[in-house]
């Protein structure tokens, strides 16, 4: 048998070669690609990141004074709304009934520094090029800060007034209104955070609540003092202003203009 008999049996390779045009390729169409081609696109919310811890360290919070005591968690919300029960309240003296009420001191700052987050997200009232951890630090810090100032400020009338009793009294009154109002506003930080809802919308319904809490808390107070100790009007509108209104107008105002958007 010559050698072009055996190239007719047994074809060599170049017998056998497929024509790509005349074949569709086995992968054809298909999803899979080459590593050299896959191009991984992902954006890392941090943004979304940092909400879910702060709201996370809000639940945290939270769950902690509703499994340290919850009677004495009602008991904190009750203090807010009965006098009688505020005098109860504060003529107790427990390592657990100090530790509660300073978590929800806690909680309240947080939220309000939220709060006070997204409002300056949306309306761009302070310069917005830093991190989001670091603006909420910042408003954590502000927060804080006017918290101290009132304590202090109540702290010094309390030494010097002869009515230091009666603003003892009112300033129990007034952090428990403050604790009310933050287990209000958390569900709106939620919303704010983690929905879709329109943020104008929630803003204006925590700025309301918030509203709502300064009124009552002042109503409550000249009530009080006007009332049951027959303070003067001009001396009741003297201390709202000089340590409810006047310190954080002032700081608020300072620090707009000194972190203004745009500067």
């Amino acid at each position: 048998m010559d050698r072009s008999s055996l190239a007719f049996v047994f074809p060599g390779p170049s017998h056998c070669s497929v024509n790509p045009a005349t074949y569709e390729h086995i992968f054809s169409g298909h999803l899979l690609h080459t590593s050299q081609q896959l191009e991984l696109q992902r954006e890392v919310p941090t943004e979304q990141i940092w909400i879910s811890v702060f709201l996370m360290a809000g639940i945290g919070l939270l769950s902690t004074c509703q499994n340290y005591s919850f009677r004495d968690l009602v008991r904190n919300i009750q203090a807010g709304f009965n006098t009688g029960k505020l005098r109860k309240f504060e003529y107790r003296e427990s390592f657990r009934l100090e530790f509660q009420p300073l978590l929800l001191d806690l909680f309240f700052i947080l939220n309000l520094a939220f709060i006070g987050l997204m409002v300056n997200k949306n309306y761009g009232f302070v310069q917005q090029g830093s991190s989001f951890p670091a603006h909420l630090f910042f408003f954590f810090v502000l927060v804080a800060v006017l918290f101290a100032m009132r304590w202090l400020g109540d702290s010094l009338l309390v030494l010097v007034s002869s009515k230091g009793r009666l603003l003892e009294e009112y300033r129990a009154l007034s952090k428990n209104i403050d604790r009310i109002t933050g287990l209000f506003l958390f569900p709106l930080s939620l919303m704010l955070g983690l929905t879709q809802v329109n943020p104008d919308l929630l803003i204006i319904f925590s700025i309301v609540l918030l509203s709502i809490c300064f009124l009552t808390k002042w109503t409550r107070g000249f009530m009080l003092a006007f009332g049951e100790e027959g303070i003067g009007i001009l001396q009741i509108l003297t201390y709202f202003c000089g340590l409810e209104i006047l310190p954080p107008l002032v700081v608020v105002k300072f620090v707009i203009e000194t972190f203004k958007a745009g500067n």
